[in-house]
């Protein structure tokens, strides 16, 4: 069972703020570490094919993730 009280105390985002998605795992952590991107290149170029935590190796599926290149 989460703890509102503690939950209130961290930092929210600002609007505007870029901030990632938590695991559940990482929720208690004080400076939790978020999802790392899983990147896969191909003739297209880079896309991001998932999200997955560090801790505890939770993924979660991306579609859709190409990244744009600049020339």
């Amino acid at each position: 069972m989460t703890d509102l009280n503690v939950h209130r105390q961290k930092k929210l985002t600002s609007y505007g703020e870029q901030n990632w998605m938590l695991c559940p795992c990482q929720q208690d952590q004080e400076t939790p570490a978020g999802f790392i991107p899983a990147v896969i290149h191909d003739a297209a170029g880079p896309f991001i094919a998932a999200l997955v935590c560090p801790e505890c190796e939770n993924e979660i599926a991306i579609n859709g993730g190409r990244l744009e290149t600049r020339p």
